[in-house]
């Protein structure tokens, strides 16, 4: 796993290597746009908002849906339709002030959500908030319910982070990246050289949260796929990488749109 705060893992690992290209593009409607310097590369232009930290598809196979920057986590519905709002993790979250926010000042109160995975038995969207703590969100979407907010030992969550399901089971995965800091004051974690991050573990089950032995990332453990980049601002701050349907799909830490890497 990255030490980079804003990595987090998925059921397949990728290594990225960036590239620089000069490229040349073709928007499309609903924000779509078809980058013709990267083989078969596009970017799903988001609304006003940055940073798609994490993806994720529902049971049906739809979406992507994204968690950005202002503290909703968004459905991808198509070119010809482009994004809708699916959920929030904040009740008391203000749309005047946090809509369309790109300010790390202004997460704590519109929170941010980033690690993302369905239930695929369920179709429940679990969420990691970096504010907010663990939630979850049904088919329909909406404000999600809040899980926890701190571990088994009493110690709250400081900078949610990562997340995935076990596919069989449907227990959750977490990362706490910092007990200390909070995600705007990430670079503190590598100034400081901050060691408090933990893995968690939530059994919707039995409905408690502890620190697990391990987590299974792929079948064997090791990369599917090397995708080279090549170095350029396409892929320079990726998050995560999800393969589904034959495609991969970019999150980002700072970019304004999810990025398609077709077959």
């Amino acid at each position: 796993m990255s030490t980079d705060p804003f990595y987090p893992f998925s059921s397949s690992l990728f290594f990225i290597i960036p590239l620089f290209l000069s490229l040349s593009s073709m928007i499309c409607s609903h924000g779509l746009v078809i980058k013709d310097g990267l083989e078969r590369f596009q970017e799903l232009r988001l609304p006003n908002v940055i940073g798609p930290e994490s993806l994720a598809f529902d049971c049906h196979g739809r979406g992507p849906y994204a968690s950005v920057s202002d503290g909703r986590i968004l459905k991808w519905r198509g070119p010809r339709r482009g994004w809708i709002e699916f959920a929030v993790t904040s009740p008391t979250r203000d749309r005047k002030s946090c809509d369309g926010s790109t300010d790390p000042n202004k997460e704590e109160k519109c929170g941010r959500p980033l690690g993302l995975q369905f239930d695929p038995k369920t179709c429940n969207l679990y969420i990691a908030d970096a504010y907010y703590g663990l939630h979850m969100v049904g088919p329909c979407g909406g404000v999600a319910k809040q899980l926890a907010i701190s571990a088994g030992d009493g110690v709250h969550f400081k900078f949610l982070n990562a997340l995935d399901v076990e596919t069989q089971t449907g227990v959750v995965y977490f990362t706490d990246s910092s007990t200390v800091y909070q995600r705007r004051e990430w670079p503190k974690i590598v100034l400081k050289g901050d060691k408090t991050g933990r893995l968690l573990k939530y059994d919707p089950r039995q409905k408690d949260k502890e620190d697990p032995v391990g987590v299974k990332l792929d079948e064997k453990g090791k990369p599917i796929e090397v995708v080279d980049g090549g170095g350029g601002e396409e892929l320079d701050s990726v998050s995560e990488v999800l393969q589904h349907d034959g495609k991969l799909w970019f999150g980002s830490v700072l970019k304004p749109y999810v990025g398609v890497l077709g077959k």
